[in-house]
């Protein structure tokens, strides 16, 4: 065996076990850097995004409202029964919650994210970054689909917002969107397998309290207690792709705002 600064190498050229762990630990390192590097820019530019969004408040307000609505709707069946019913609350009061909870949840994640990119798992952190990615394209549409029926002087209804969804377009953001919000479940789904994480994020209650950072306990705590209830991710996630998916193809063929 000859040895170097950096790491241990065998005859074979293997590197040895503890030079493995220290490449793991720097890639780890660098993933987490990156992390906190793009979070903080996506953070950034939601809060510019909704200073941005003063003007059109009280139509955006009620344009969630009717999203959450829908959402209700469309998946009252996994509501409605006891083994999905958390998840799909999950996805409802978190991933889809009004824009102040998720302005409130965004910003205890920036008054933090050095901490967390210290100390939470990769897969949690992935799921709070692909939360933060999922709030920013979310509101960026939502802002261009108001604009959309405030040009055109629809009032909001099925009809209307099929029209305004058809004349934005923007399939490929759409198809982002889904695949953002089945990502989120899955990193939740594995987070929850994790060793102790259970444990661990709920002794994070009375610190995340005095700190003033309920909003991003809570969604932790709902995500991975929710994912820990499923008896098949899966096949819920795959619910909510497949009728995503199609609820965005009709939509998208509907008649554009002339």
């Amino acid at each position: 065996m000859r040895c170097s600064k950096d790491r241990c190498i065998s005859r074979r050229g293997a590197a040895s076990p503890a030079g493995r762990l220290n490449t793991l630990h720097a890639m780890s390192k660098a993933w987490r850097a990156e992390w906190q590097t793009r979070l903080l820019k996506e953070l950034a530019a939601l809060q510019q995004l909704r200073v941005a969004e003063g003007e059109l408040a009280a139509s955006l307000t009620q344009l969630q409202s009717w999203q959450r609505a829908r959402l209700a709707r469309t998946y009252a069946d996994q509501l409605a029964d006891a083994a999905t019913e958390p998840a799909g609350r999950f996805f409802l009061e978190q991933l889809y919650c009004p824009a102040e909870q998720a302005a409130q949840r965004d910003a205890d994640v920036q008054r933090i994210v050095p901490t967390l990119a210290k100390l939470l798992p990769e897969v949690a952190l992935q799921a709070i970054g692909d939360a933060v990615s999922l709030d920013l394209l979310s509101a960026e549409l939502d802002v261009a689909l108001t604009r959309t029926l405030e040009r055109a002087r629809l009032p909001l209804s099925e009809t209307t917002y099929a029209r305004a969804y058809a004349t934005l377009g923007r399939p490929a953001d759409r198809q982002r969107q889904i695949e953002l919000t089945r990502r989120c479940g899955e990193l939740l789904a594995q987070a929850v397998k994790l060793p102790l994480i259970m444990p661990t994020v709920k002794m994070m209650e009375l610190p995340a309290k005095a700190a003033g950072l309920q909003r991003l306990h809570t969604f932790l705590v709902q995500g991975l207690v929710a994912f820990k209830k499923l008896p098949s991710p899966k096949a819920f996630l795959d619910v909510i792709e497949s009728r995503e998916t199609a609820l965005m193809q009709d939509w998208l063929a509907a008649a554009p705002v002339a």
